[in-house]
């Protein structure tokens, strides 16, 4: 699952809207919910989705860590306002595209699901159906994909650009969470300094991580090299995520990287794993998250990988007061996430990428230490 974007300059598919069925075997779906069952919530009340398990979110929250004070945005298809489980979380929303339909009780509501399902595995409250990476956090809906899960790169920018407006005015800590892309690649630089380059989607990126804005995003479907999809190209702004299984195996359909990191050099005290791009692995297959029927549901695709991340990023954000309004807020996440990760040596690849996965699993343990 994925959210598809057109440039409208071009013309061209910016996408990966890909369901997974056997988990292995991924197929273009749109943004149809996965072929799996409405997700069980006997047993534990609120269930624990096995991410939030795996991950060891739930060991941070046992610690105290339940990313309060975080502001996340869902930048997708909105959320849906009156869900049980994500309702007492949900702060302002904003709306490029509006909602259609009579279930729409907010411009930014969700009328396609996967921007639900999204806010869920981010920050699903502690008292409902199931629990999120991040139950104390503040979700904010930025409604820029309509009900069939498309937009316009014009208008994922603007979704961005009220976002870095919002985190100008926020001391705290913010985070913002992009499970839509397609074709495309990097071009200019953010860097301390600002951008260079001619890329606007790359700059408004660059720009609001200068107003401390920490990006999580999907590697993409197409079992491919993460370098030919933006905004998972943008490895100097962004924390970019693949997808693995239960099993612990990188998911056939999840985009990978292999290449440097540009700030490696820069940064010799920090892993540098060769999978530039792909900055981190997490739960991407059969995860079970909050629809917006009211209900829940499971859905795979690298969408449900970077929420994972961009949970965990609001986690350690919190924990560790980092916050401000410039770039490192940025850094010092990307820091914490990637020092701290899993190795994955161990791991099974269903992937067509041809040696060793190289970025580590997201690992939020060390919270609990």
């Amino acid at each position: 699952m994925w959210g598809t974007v057109t440039d409208a300059d071009t013309g061209s598919s910016v996408e990966g809207a890909e369901q997974v069925v056997d988990g292995d075997t991924p197929r273009d779906a749109g943004l149809e919910p996965a072929a799996t069952a409405k997700a069980s919530t006997s047993g534990d009340s609120p269930a624990v989705p096995w991410g939030v398990d795996r991950t060891g979110a739930r060991q941070a929250h046992d610690a105290g860590h339940t990313g309060a004070g975080t502001d996340v945005y869902v930048i997708d298809t909105g959320i849906q306002a009156d869900h049980a489980d994500l309702e007492p979380n949900l702060g302002t929303g904003h709306a490029v595209v509006d909602c259609l339909g009579l279930d729409c009780e907010k411009d930014w509501g969700d009328d396609d699901g996967h921007g639900t399902h999204v806010a869920g595995t981010i920050g699903a409250t502690d008292a409902g159906q199931i629990v999120g990476m991040a139950p104390d956090v503040t979700l904010h809906a930025v409604k820029v994909l309509n009900a069939l899960g498309a937009g316009s790169t014009s208008d994922v920018i603007a979704g961005i650009d009220w976002v870095a407006g919002q985190a100008e005015d926020d001391p705290g800590a913010v985070v913002a969470n992009m499970s839509l892309g397609g074709s495309g690649e990097r071009t200019g630089a953010c860097t301390d300094t600002g951008f260079r380059g001619e890329d606007s989607y790359h700059e408004a990126i660059c720009a609001a991580t200068h107003e401390g804005v920490v990006f999580t995003v999907a590697a993409g479907n197409s079992d491919e090299d993460a370098q030919a999809s933006v905004p998972a190209a943008y490895h100097d702004a962004v924390l970019t995520a693949s997808a693995t299984d239960e099993t612990d195996k990188f998911a056939g359909f999840s985009n990978w990287g292999d290449d440097a990191f540009a700030w490696a050099l820069e940064l010799a005290d920090q892993p540098t794993p060769q999978s530039a791009p792909v900055a981190l692995a997490a739960p991407g297959v059969d995860v079970a998250s909050t629809w917006n029927d009211g209900g829940t549901r499971e859905a795979s695709g690298t969408s449900m990988a970077a929420p994972h991340v961009g949970g965990g990023a609001a986690l350690v954000a919190s924990a560790r007061g980092i916050g401000g309004d410039d770039r490192q807020a940025f850094l010092d996440v990307r820091a914490a996430l990637m020092s701290e990760a899993e190795d994955t040596a161990d791991f099974d690849d269903a992937s067509s990428y041809d040696g060793q996965r190289q970025e580590g699993f997201l690992d939020m343990r060390f919270l609990a230490e």
